[in-house]
């Protein structure tokens, strides 16, 4: 049988247009994993076993009367909420353990969210209790006002919490307020407070350097190459579309906050699974 050249052509042509197509599939799919998943996908799951006291902090389902025992008892711990797949958490966690291998008088309890509801019930009670809008992982509340969020706070001032504490110190707000006021600790807060001291030459200045960003690159460059395996004007137009689109809904989603209610619901593992078969999936079909 004699195939014609211009067959061949057509052939290849029709081939180039399925990768460059697909290529944009798997553009949105790589946009939506980086914003959802945690950055910690990337790096080591801490396992629950290796903390001693995560089995004594109720990391199962925790009861109304557990609830209201770590609340009551609140103000005299100091109380670690984190994820599992929480990079920020994986970095701050030495620091708390060698705060509570220093200080040993001192009670530490470890609530990993990941996966329990109950537990991210818990930390939202507390959130209520200590006047947190919006708490993120990792998170530490003890005394009568202390709240240290993100690995900074935590890194940065554990030590001295916990030290506080176990000279009888803390619970005292005046004594927090001086030392570790709420209000430092990075909670989002309505009215004027929170934006003190922003300018309009720093927002624009922010909004520079986050739009130029490595991240952005990357996708970029991986647009630029499905673009380059399109021969027709059609399948060019199917890419860019299919990019912007892509951006689009990415973006309108995370205003909305949608990735953030997944992220805490303790769900973002099981949409980054979601998203990895999708892409293998997407690679055996195009590549059969």
């Amino acid at each position: 049988m004699t195939i014609s050249a211009a067959s061949v052509r057509a052939k290849s042509l029709q081939n180039t247009g399925s990768y460059g197509f697909a290529a944009g599939i798997l553009l949105f799919i790589i946009l939506l994993c980086a914003l959802a998943a945690p950055v910690s996908a990337v790096l080591e799951i801490i396992p629950a076993e290796s903390y001693a006291e995560s089995a004594q902090s109720g990391n199962g389902y925790l009861t109304a009367a557990d609830v209201e025992y770590y609340l009551s008892n609140a103000n005299s711990t100091i109380t670690l909420f984190y994820s599992s797949t929480c990079g920020a958490c994986h970095k701050a966690m030495p620091y708390i353990d060698e705060a509570r291998a220093k200080y040993p008088n001192v009670r530490f309890n470890y609530f990993d969210n990941m996966g329990s509801p109950s537990n991210l019930s818990l930390m939202n009670r507390f959130s209520e209790r200590y006047g947190v809008s919006y708490p993120s992982y990792p998170v530490v509340f003890a005394g009568d006002i202390t709240v240290l969020q993100g690995f900074n706070r935590i890194s940065g001032n554990i030590d001295a919490v916990a030290g506080a504490m176990n000279a009888g110190l803390i619970p005292d707000a005046a004594y927090e307020k001086r030392h570790f006021s709420a209000d430092a600790a990075g909670n989002l807060t309505s009215g004027p407070t929170g934006v003190t001291g922003i300018t309009y030459a720093a927002v624009i200045l922010a909004g520079l350097l986050d739009g130029i960003n490595p991240c952005a690159f990357a996708v970029l460059i991986f647009l630029l190459i499905a673009l380059t395996t399109a021969e027709s004007k059609r399948r060019v137009l199917e890419i860019g579309l299919t990019y912007t689109l892509g951006v689009f809904l990415i973006y309108i989603t995370a205003g909305v906050g949608i990735i953030k209610i997944v992220a805490l619901t303790g769900l973002s593992s099981y949409f980054t699974l979601i998203a990895g078969v999708l892409v293998i999936a997407a690679g055996i079909i195009e590549f059969a």
